[in-house]
This record gives C-alpha cells, structure tokens and sequence, in this order.
C-alpha cells in the first residue's frame, strides 16, 4: 500500500520493515500495537467513526479524522508485517494488554459531540506513544525499534494535530 498523506505524517523515510530474527514474543507484544484496546485498528475504525460524524458540522476537522486515520492504516500494515517477520499471525486480536481477546468494536468512542472525540482522540494518541516507548524497550530487535521509533514520530505529530484542533474549538 501507498499512503501519501503529506500533512498527517512527517516527511521522513519509514524505515523497512524487516526483524534481524524471528522471535514469537515480540510478535505478541506488537499484537496490542496492532489489534488490542489502544491499537492502530482501534484508532483507524474511531477516527474514521468521529471523520464522518463531523462531516456536515466541523468539514475542517473532519478532514484531519480522515487523514490520520489513513496514516493509522499504514501503521497498522507495517505492523502486520512486523508480526509476520516476527513469526506471529496477524490477526484482530490483542495479546497481554486485554488478556488476548480479538478486537471490538466496543473499542471506539462513539462520541457524536466533536469536542468529547478530540479529547478521547488526544488521549488514544498519549496512550500509543507510550505503549509504542514500552514496546521498543522490551523489543531487542534494532530494524523493529526503528519501524516503532518512526510510527511514534507520527503518533507525536497526530497529537500535537488533535490539540491544536481542539484549541481551536475553544477559541471559536
């Protein structure tokens, strides 16, 4: 997949998405990354949700939901990828973090009030990076850290978006 989305994401270089060697622990730990409460499939399908229940109110804001979600989804690939080279299986399932249930849509916040979906937004963010930083930390894998390091630059970037949206909600 090719996604160009030049305002939702730095202009670095993803690194490639390779493992030095095959190791199924670390392809369970990145299964919360990919798929647990606080993952990319979580942020894609909440984004996406709160992208068209702002359409028609706030198109502005609807758009940034929209591109980040898309940003997720390359996060989420590169993810995949990663659990595969790791030895795993990338299916919609957790690991450690919630107890290895496969994914829910229980996960999003249904909020239909654009304020209350930054904030939960804002917050879905702050907890990626800090799972993404525990993740590369447990990790002994050099080429995974550098895919983690990367996707958290992202993360840092849809956060700092997020708040700058909401500010702007309260100056308007």
């Amino acid at each position: 997949m090719n996604h160009k989305n030049t305002n939702f994401q730095l202009n670095s270089p993803y690194p490639p998405v390779k493992v030095k060697n095959p190791n199924v622990m670390y392809a369970e730990i990145l299964m919360d990354d990919y798929a647990g409460t606080a993952s990319e499939l979580t942020a894609i399908t909440q984004y996406l949700y709160h992208h068209l229940e702002s359409e028609n109110t706030n198109p502005q804001i609807a758009k940034l939901f929209e591109g980040v979600a898309l940003v997720e989804m390359h996060h989420l690939e590169m993810l995949g990828k990663l659990i595969i080279a790791f030895g795993g299986n990338p299916t919609y399932r957790g690991s450690f973090g919630n107890n290895f249930a496969f994914w829910s849509g229980h996960y999003v916040n249904y909020s239909q009030n654009i304020r209350e979906q930054l904030i939960a937004d804002i917050h879905a963010e702050k907890t990626a990076i800090a799972n993404y930083l525990k993740h590369a930390e447990i990790i002994d894998d050099p080429y995974a850290r550098s895919v983690l390091y990367r996707i958290i630059e992202d993360e840092e970037l849809h956060l700092k978006l997020f708040k700058e949206a909401l500010k702007s909600l309260r100056e308007g």
